[in-house]
């Protein structure tokens, strides 16, 4: 009888101080640094501040213990462990996996064990934190250029003469959620001062001035070439263009043509379509400052009321091609 009990409780703990790998928990290491490893943060267990593990990795002959860690610090959905005791001379790497710490099962290896130092570097804690808790980052923005047109101006109204042209300066902000290499977001704009067009008589005397005020907004996809805080990037957008366009004459112009031919010259307001549209670019910035060009191609729209073959008034489309380029300079702000 008590040989028979002997036998059930040598069995017994035999069976509970195994230290096979076989049915042991595992977490794979994805990062490490001199003094600390990063996993993700299991979801069947809860893991605790000072718990401990070893640091094992797998070789063809066997499996190496490198190190004891502890819990030191949860980012996110990530978890980082401190090294607290160095076993072996090869550094833990990513690859490698930890396991719940038995004092009986580690191994004296080809080292002494080595206490490693609580305290760790600033910047490498920062960096290591900032990548691990935030992959994402959300920035917003202002901008201001300088546009210039890719039409003569006398698309809009009838007769082709010539006019001396001078760009938009368009101000506006932008909203860009950014996924590593790529931001997506939206943009507004809007010229608070618009395509010029002066009708100039030979002696220089202007005539009539016409003006085209443009106000876009859209969605822009930024990609980056380069990483760091200098970075190349592409850029496009689809857009939605708005604005009106206005003739104005010179007041002395006016008197002169009532008196010597009694017609009256009236200001023209040409009311436009708003148009889709859609625009190409690149830039390049450095931190959060950066400046791009940008091309936008745009046909805006005039409905006009022009007989038709029988003679009666119908509401028509007149297309007009309003093609227009800028260069902007802007500054982010990353929140």
């Amino acid at each position: 009888m008590r040989r028979s009990a002997f036998i059930i409780l040598f069995l017994s703990l035999c069976f509970f101080s195994s230290d096979s790998l076989f049915g042991q928990v595992r977490y794979e290491i994805i990062g490490a640094s001199k003094s600390t490893v990063v996993i993700v943060n299991p979801t069947a267990e809860k893991l605790s501040i000072g718990d401990r593990f070893t640091v094992q990795r797998k070789t063809r002959r066997n499996i190496q213990t490198l190190a004891i860690v502890e819990v030191d610090r949860f980012l996110g959905k990530f978890c980082r462990l401190r090294i607290r005791q160095q076993l072996m001379r090869k550094a833990p790497k990513a690859g490698d996996f930890i396991t719940p710490y038995d004092a009986r099962a580690v191994p004296r290896n080809e080292a002494p064990a080595t206490e490693m130092p609580v305290r760790e570097k600033p910047r490498q804690k920062a960096v290591t934190a900032t990548s691990l808790e935030r992959p994402l980052n959300f920035r917003v923005g202002l901008t201001a250029g300088l546009g210039f047109s890719n039409f003569q101006g006398y698309e809009f109204t009838a007769g082709k003469y010539n006019f001396t042209r001078s760009g938009l300066f368009p101000v506006g902000a932008q909203v860009l959620l950014g996924i590593s290499l790529i931001e997506i977001g939206a943009e507004f704009s809007y010229a608070i001062y618009p395509f010029t067009f002066n009708r100039e008589e030979a002696d220089g005397t202007v005539f009539w001035v016409d003006e085209l005020a443009q106000m876009q907004l859209g969605g822009v996809l930024r990609l980056h070439i380069l990483k760091g805080p200098a970075k190349a990037f592409l850029r496009g957008g689809l857009g939605y263009y708005m604005g009106d366009f206005s003739r104005t004459y010179d007041p002395a112009i006016r008197t002169s043509v009532t008196n010597e031919t009694g017609a009256i010259l009236q200001d023209q307001e040409i009311e436009l379509d708003s148009s889709p549209g859609f625009n190409i670019g690149g830039g390049f910035g450095y931190r959060g400052a950066f400046i791009e060009f940008v091309y936008h191609f745009v046909d805006r729209e005039r409905t006009l009321m022009l007989p038709n073959a029988s003679g009666q008034l119908q509401e028509t489309k007149l297309g007009i091609n309003a093609d227009n380029g800028l260069v902007q300079v802007g500054i982010l702000l990353t929140l």
